[in-house]
């Protein structure tokens, strides 16, 4: 995983206690929206890190965290509120 888990859990406002309960559901997403990233771009996320620090472009971690988000507050694929 490329996004550390301490921002992840400021993203997804979760308190320290109750992210260790959900952290294999967070792990998941983080791996999904990694895998998501790479496909839209169409490459390895592991050609595009920083060389020194390991560490993927700012947008394309953004992206990440936005997917990750976006998907831990939407579970279902479904919505029943009116248009």
């Amino acid at each position: 995983m490329y996004i550390d888990h301490v921002i992840l859990r400021k993203h997804l406002n979760i308190d320290d206690d109750y992210f260790d309960e959900e952290w294999e559901y967070v792990e998941a997403l983080t791996l999904a929206a990694e895998n998501a990233v790479a496909n839209h771009i169409a490459r390895p996320l592991s050609e595009i890190t920083d060389s020194s620090t390991g560490k993927l472009p700012p947008s394309v971690n953004h992206a990440i965290l936005l997917l990750v988000g976006h998907w831990y507050a939407n579970r279902e694929s479904i919505s029943f509120a009116q248009g």
